[in-house]
C-alpha cells in the first residue's frame, strides 16, 4: 500500500519505488528534515506528471513515528465533489467533505496499525459513509495526543458497536 520515497527525483514508473525494506536493510531519503509542506508540494507536483501516485494522499514517516509507532496521514480535497449528490448530506454537518474547504490538506495522525485502514477510508473506493467520522467527527475521534481513532471511525460508519468491536479486538490479540 506504501511506496517508500527515496528521492525529490520521481522514478519514470512505479517500480522504481520501494515497498518494503529487508531484514536489516536500511533507508535513505532526501526527505528528511522536511516540513509536511515540502511533502504535500511534493505530491501535489509529481502527482500531476505521472499516473501511478494517488493525487490526493499521503504517509509521512517522521520523528514522532518512531516514538510513538504513528504515521502522520494526508488527504488533500482537490475541490468540491462534481455535483451536489455526489457529496453526502450530514444534517448536523452539512455536505462532507465540506465543499467550501476545497484545495485543502486534512491531517490525521494515526496508528500505524490502522494508516492502511485510514488511507482506504480516505481514498476514493472507501466504504460510502466514512465521511461523518473522518470529517464531521475529527475532533471527538482525535485523543488528547492527536491520534485519530481509526477503529471507532469505522464502526460509526458502519454503524458498528465500538465496545463490541474492541472486545472482538482484544479476544483476537
Amino acid at each position: 500500500m506504501f511506496w517508500l520515497v527515496e528521492s525529490r527525483i520521481c522514478p519514470a514508473e512505479y517500480k522504481g519505488f520501494k515497498h518494503e525494506l529487508g531484514d536489516g536493510e536500511t533507508f535513505e531519503t532526501e526527505f528528511i528534515g522536511a516540513s509536511e509542506e515540502d511533502c504535500q508540494k511534493w505530491e501535489r507536483e509529481i502527482s500531476d506528471e505521472v499516473n501511478f501516485i494517488n493525487r490526493a494522499l499521503i504517509a509521512i514517516a517522521d520523528a514522532r513515528t518512531v516514538k510513538d509507532q504513528t504515521l502522520l496521514i494526508q488527504f488533500y480535497q482537490l475541490s468540491a465533489l462534481p455535483t451536489p449528490e455526489d457529496n453526502l448530506p450530514w444534517p448536523e454537518f452539512g455536505d462532507l467533505p465540506p465543499p467550501d474547504k476545497e484545495n485543502t490538506w486534512w491531517s490525521y495522525r494515526v496508528s500505524f496499525k490502522d494508516a492502511a485502514e485510514a488511507i482506504l477510508a480516505l481514498g476514493p473506493h472507501g466504504i460510502e459513509d466514512n465521511d461523518l467520522p473522518y470529517f464531521g467527527l475529527k475532533d471527538r475521534l482525535t485523543d488528547e495526543n492527536g491520534v485519530f481513532n481509526v477503529v471507532k471511525a469505522r464502526c460509526i460508519a458502519l454503524g458498528e458497536d465500538y465496545e463490541a468491536v474492541l472486545n472482538e479486538d482484544s479476544k483476537a490479540s
